[in-house]
């Protein structure tokens, strides 16, 4: 029993240790861009803002509709009355007829604290009214809210690719800040063993004090670039945790692998696509149906507006007393006269749609010389890219090279140290104009409108 005890504590001990060890794993697990993105994605405070608008932009639509059928309405009042009536023909003195038919000239009707009861269910139903013939068509308020549900529902998908922009910006750059420290760290090394080289050096006087100092200023400025590397590293992967809603930490496990990085598009298929499927079009298209269907509402208030109203109506004096009243009609308002206010919220209507027709104009200049410019950019970027490639292969070369001379005697170690800093130097640059490609690229992503993605 005691050996079996002290089996089940170890195996509990271990399974604890197991279990926190894969917790451990788990935190310091390596984040990826499309894990970024989606934590991104699901935690962004104003996309659960637009979501709670999309919803309210979908009940606005029946709200719409609903207030074209009918509209039903009931009362319930109680009263107690004393005094008499206090009509103008009461004040007349005209008569009131006793039970058998006989008239009073100047007997009125009074009451002592009586209790009176009435209610009443009254329907109206508007058979033709703003734009609606029985609620039936498609009338202007309900295509208006329609139309704002498909611009809300536009502006989320802008608002998610603003949100991938802003996080893959600050998932690359920090990948790219963690790059710069470590190759910030290896050139303060070489900084570093070249000043001992030289300062050797300087004992058999093969170098001279100034070579000494210029070596020196190397390894400070070396040193003070690793402090800001750090400080950059650190910042960026801040910047990176406050966006997946950790605060109050830094992310610099990433993943650091080279992203498929493909051809830019063809501008000219890009831009026939923009002007059908970039959100900011469908806005703006949404934004005209509104200022449409609020002029054709402006136009039908012109119109005479036909109901159906009927209503039931019932008293009682609570002492077997009862009376009820049941009306139906039709009701026709007809707009005669009203010094041209309608005309003018017409033409109002009108001006704004028209005001929206001409920003459509604009919205698609505006997504052309967005998207040539990001093209540019990044043809330019690749331009500058492949002359730095083209250089640091030739130093990786020379350093390979001078390696080999190394270890054959044919040349001593600053010639290595040098060749090493020269590609160190390269690799920096490099790694920055590999930061503005993917920025570049992300740029692209996000002026499209997330129609074209440059990862997929």
């Amino acid at each position: 029993m005691e050996q079996k005890m002290k089996f089940l504590a170890i195996a509990g001990i271990g399974m604890l240790a197991a279990a926190s060890a894969m917790a451990q794993q788990a935190k310091e697990s390596v984040l990826t861009l499309d894990e970024c993105i989606r934590q991104a994605l699901g935690r962004s405070p104003e996309l659960e803002a637009q979501r709670y608008e999309l919803k309210g932009a979908t009940a606005a639509i029946w709200k719409a509709q609903s207030a074209l059928f009918p509209q039903v309405t009931a009362d319930l009042l109680t009263q107690t009355l004393n005094g008499s009536p206090t009509g103008p023909f009461t004040l007349l003195s005209i008569a009131n007829e006793d039970e058998t038919g006989t008239a009073h000239g100047n007997q009125r009707a009074r009451a002592h604290f009586d209790a009176v009861g009435t209610f009443s269910v009254m329907m109206s139903y508007g058979l033709y009214q703003n734009g609606s013939i029985l609620g039936l068509n498609d009338a202007p308020a309900v295509a208006s809210a329609r139309s704002d549900r498909s611009r809300q529902e536009w502006t989320y998908r802008l608002t998610e690719g603003a949100v991938e922009y802003k996080l893959t910006t600050a998932f690359y750059q920090s990948v790219s800040d963690q790059q710069q420290l470590d190759l910030a760290k290896r050139k303060l090394a070489f900084s570093r063993e070249r000043l001992e080289i030289i300062k050797a050096e300087l004992h058999v006087d093969l170098k001279l004090p100034k070579d000494v100092e210029m070596a020196q200023a190397q390894v400070t400025a070396d040193q003070q670039a690793l402090v800001s590397s750090e400080h950059q590293a650190w910042e960026s992967g801040a910047q990176l945790a406050a966006l997946l809603g950790r605060r109050g930490e830094s992310i610099s496990r990433l993943d650091s692998s080279e992203p498929r990085i493909p051809a830019a598009p063809a501008l000219p298929e890009l831009l026939k696509t923009a002007t059908r499927a970039h959100p900011a079009v469908g806005i703006q298209q949404a934004k005209i149906d509104i200022a449409k269907q609020n002029w054709h509402l402006a136009r039908s208030d012109m119109l005479p507006s036909v109901k159906l109203e009927s209503g039931l109506t019932g008293a009682t004096d609570f002492h077997g007393t009862d009376a009820d009243l049941f009306v139906v009609g039709v009701r026709v308002d007809v707009p005669i006269f009203d010094f041209g206010h309608r005309q003018a919220a017409t033409r109002e209507s009108r001006n704004k749609m028209l005001a929206e027709q001409a920003r459509m104009g604009q919205v698609e200049d505006d997504l052309r010389t967005s998207l040539i410019a990001a093209v540019g950019a990044i043809h330019r970027i690749e331009s500058t890219l492949a002359n730095l490639q083209r250089d640091y292969i030739d130093a990786k070369n020379k350093a390979t090279l001078v390696q080999a001379q190394r270890e054959l005697g044919m040349t001593n170690r600053l010639a290595v140290v040098d060749a090493e800093l020269n590609l160190l130097a390269l690799s920096e640059s490099l790694n920055l104009q590999k930061l503005a490609q993917r920025l570049q690229y992300a740029s692209l992503q996000n002026a499209t409108g997330g129609f074209w993605k440059w990862q997929r």
